[in-house]
């Protein structure tokens, strides 16, 4: 039988807390686990598309710089 290589999970639970904060405070700034600048920038994009598929009613939205994200009303 193949096995199958999965992950721990660890950066879905960052994306997931990040989220949160995101809600929570209106802004973030990303930092993944393993520390590369690489790695931090694809959580940004995780966040980014996860932020767009599951959340985005289009009443707000997503202010990118570089490693910090800020949600935004709409005018």
């Amino acid at each position: 039988m193949k096995e199958i290589n999965r992950g721990t999970g660890r950066t879905t639970r960052l994306i997931d807390s990040y989220i949160q904060e995101l809600f929570k405070n209106g802004e973030i700034e990303v930092r993944d686990h393993y520390d590369s600048i690489h790695a931090h920038k694809y959580l940004v994009k995780r966040i980014v598309d996860r932020y767009n598929n599951e959340f985005n009613r289009g009443h707000q939205k997503l202010v990118i710089n570089h490693l910090n994200i800020k949600l935004v009303k709409n005018e």
